[in-house]
Formats: structure tokens, sequence, C-alpha cells
């Protein structure tokens, strides 16, 4: 979580995947262009590791037993990025959304802990008035952001260890995921009942957004 990764320059369609930077812990930065940085990245983690910008075919992600419920109570590894386009590296789909509302209350119902964005690491955060949870009633539907991007909504994101861990000046905190847990269980079919927060989206039609530009439904 304190490894910071960006891009050399700004990425765009159709072109190679520019060069990625990652400022370490420690402030010292590392270039996906080094020829050592593999052997670096491998010694500081104690596993080989290796860097790469597709996915290989049939990629798996491990988990321990219990991570899943329902059918896949038992089930200790699963495809990667089952819900994004083929080669991506993502634990399932390739957009993750949160309301404001929904973060708000997770803050109003366990004011000790920190419900920081950067817990959740959604690629947009959605203003809203709403109720707490309002993105479970996107799912299935067509939205709308700007004028170009149309996305739908494929699933509540379920949530796990990850957003208890501490990061830069975010303490470890377990009672992140208890809190969740406690407010918003939601059934993922073969998946289990998990706790989730906020939900996965995929591309329909790509587009530009910026801050400020309005969600509407469209289907």
């Amino acid at each position: 979580m304190n490894y910071h990764p960006q891009f050399a320059s700004e990425p765009g369609p159709n072109l190679p995947v520019p060069p990625l930077r990652i400022v370490m812990p420690s402030g010292d930065t590392l270039s996906s262009v080094d020829s050592d940085l593999e052997e670096k990245i491998s010694t500081v983690f104690e596993r080989k590791l290796k860097l790469m910008t597709t996915a290989p075919p049939g990629l798996l992600i491990e988990v321990p037993v219990g991570t899943l419920g329902g059918a896949l109570s038992e089930v200790t590894e699963f495809p990667l990025a089952g819900g994004a386009p083929v080669g991506a590296f993502f634990d399932y789909g390739c957009l993750h959304l949160i309301a404001s509302s929904t973060l708000n209350h997770f803050q109003k119902m366990y004011p000790k802990g920190r419900f920081d964005v950067r817990r959740f690491r959604p690629n947009l955060v959605i203003h809203s008035d709403s109720e707490p949870f309002v993105e479970n009633s996107w799912v299935g539907r067509n939205i709308m952001i700007g004028q170009e991007l149309i996305l739908r909504v494929s699933i509540p994101c379920p949530r796990c260890i990850s957003v208890t861990l501490a990061q830069d000046d975010l303490p470890r905190d377990p009672s992140i995921l208890r809190a969740i847990a406690e407010q918003n269980m939601c059934d993922l079919g073969d998946f289990g009942t998990l706790p989730c927060a906020g939900v996965y989206a995929e591309v329909i039609k790509a587009g530009h957004i910026q801050c400020g530009d309005t969600l509407r439904f469209v289907d």
C-alpha cells in the first residue's frame, strides 16, 4: 500500500503503455525501464516477482479458504479479472464506483475509524445526498457520466482485508471491515453473501470525463 506507481507520461488509447515510475516507502524511485527492476522488487518482497503489462491467459488469484462464500466457500483460487477485458490485472471489474453518502454513513456508524477514500481505491467517487448504499440499486443499469462515457454496473464490490491495512498516515484498523460487514452485506450469487462498499462497472462506450460531471441513467 505504500508503494506509489504512476505513469511517466499520460497514457492514451491505441498507444503503447508508457513507462512506470514506482516511489518506494524510502522515497527512492524505481522505473519499469530499469534492467534490474525485477531483481530489486523481488529482493524487497523476498519472492520472485515479474512486472507485466498484460495478464497471461489462465492467471488465478490465490485466496484463503472462506474468502468467498456460497458455492465458492471452499475455493482458494479463482480466475483474475472475471468482470474485465481479457488480459487485465483487476481482481474482478475494471472500474469501481462509490458514493460519498456511503462513505459518510460508514464514518457516522464507526466514528473512531477513518473511512478515507484511499482505503477503498475507487476510480470514481460519486457525490450523492441519497441514502447510503444507493450504488446497490445501480446494479444491472447503464449510466452515463458526462457527455460520452457509458458504463454498465455489474455487481456490488466485495471488500476484503485490504481496506484495513495501514498506508501512508492511515493506521491498520480491522474494525473498518467489521463496520462494512455490519452495514452492507450483499448477496453476490455464487460468490456468497459478502461485505460490500461501492459497485463494479464495465465500459459500454468509452469517453472523456472530468470532475463535476453528472451521472444519469440511460437504460
